[in-house]
């Protein structure tokens, strides 16, 4: 057995004009009887939905994935910043081994950085492992375990793998982000 629809009470301050202005799906049906569903589904307001972005942009910072499908290894970086200098590098996913000690390094070694010292980092990894013109003595102290890998070519891309989603994270995060 069905209820019969009543008459809802409106209370005090309560404009339902402001209320489908925020909704699009609630503006020029024509119908005053509307169903939504739960609130995974339906449409969320403008003002909600630039909370969220602007939480996630303060808060989180860009995040970037690399990923590696000869070794399986995938990779989410993510940066926060105090004005130009890397406050917070963070990393998550699975990978090798090798490349969970390369991202790890590459996080004590870019917080506290600027900008322009962490892509002089990427750089600096990139002629190191795939060009090779960089001789092992001329690497940080924090990331010279990683030169043993250079012997095996099939495992440098391990390597780089969250160097390069770094400098592709700074890239995207742009200036005062």
């Amino acid at each position: 057995m069905s209820r019969p629809l009543r008459e809802s009470r409106v209370e005090a301050g309560f404009d339902a004009g402001r209320l489908r202005a925020a909704f699009p799906l609630l503006q020029g049906s024509g119908s005053s009887l509307h169903y939504l569903d739960n609130a995974a589904a339906t449409q969320k307001p403008d003002a909600f939905i630039d909370a969220v972005v602007e939480c996630y942009r303060r808060r989180y910072g860009p995040v970037h994935r690399g990923r590696n499908p000869r070794c399986g290894d995938d990779l989410e970086i993510g940066v926060d910043f105090d004005g130009d200098t890397l406050r917070r590098v963070r990393f998550r996913g699975r990978g090798c081994a090798i490349c969970i000690v390369s991202a790890s390094m590459m996080t004590e070694a870019a917080i506290g950085q600027s900008r322009e010292e962490v892509r002089g980092l990427t750089d600096f990894m990139h002629r190191w492992f795939a060009d090779g013109d960089v001789q092992d003595d001329d690497a940080p102290e924090l990331l010279r375990p990683l030169s043993l890998v250079r012997k095996f070519p099939a495992r440098r891309r391990c390597v780089l793998l969250a160097w390069e989603a770094l400098n592709e994270t700074l890239a995207d995060a742009g200036p005062g982000s």
